[in-house]
């Protein structure tokens, strides 16, 4: 990153942290060899603050307080917000309490994820409705006109696609 901050990972429970932990994050970062040299050895690290030297990465969970506040974060990834646990109390909204980290930074990021669920009742419809709903945009590789980023499929004209090997599969 060019311009090290916090950063914090919000996921629905702390099962899913750890799970996201030691199956994606940890990985990306030891596959990346000028990361993996700032990383503590594996029996000392700590899923709660990953320290990289000058940024730190955090995580959190809907149901934990303390894992959700006390800490100003300019990067926030909310990881299936359609499965996090509200439960209404004079603390707040377990979503308010991890957005409100980024009040600090003027610059933040915050990504919201999920999948939509009953129109109404989803939080992550909800906050894409209330957004600017823009899309990202890339050059086509073939005619150089920009397009919206989605995956396309064997008969669609547009999007991102690969070929596929004999058997039907993604090669990665």
């Amino acid at each position: 990153c060019n311009e090290p901050s916090p950063v914090m990972i919000a996921c629905p429970d702390k099962g899913m942290a750890e799970e996201v932990y030691k199956t994606k994050l940890e990985p990306m970062l030891e596959s990346c060899p000028v990361v993996a040299r700032r990383l503590l050895p594996k029996r000392d690290r700590n899923m709660h603050l990953v320290d990289l030297g000058d940024m730190w990465v955090y995580f959190g969970w809907s149901g934990s307080k303390a894992t959700l506040s006390g800490r100003s974060i300019r990067f926030i990834y909310i990881t299936e917000l359609g499965l996090w646990t509200y439960v209404k109390d004079r603390e707040g909204d377990p979503l308010k309490m991890a957005l409100d980290r980024a009040k600090a930074f003027p610059n933040r990021k915050i990504f919201l994820e999920g999948k939509p669920t009953i129109r109404g009742e989803c939080r992550i419809t909800e906050s894409y409705e209330q957004s600017d709903q823009r899309t990202y945009h890339l050059p086509c590789p073939h005619c150089n006109r920009f397009q919206p980023l989605i995956l396309g499929d064997a008969e669609s004209q547009g999007g991102l696609k690969w070929q596929r090997c004999s058997n039907g599969h993604s090669d990665p």
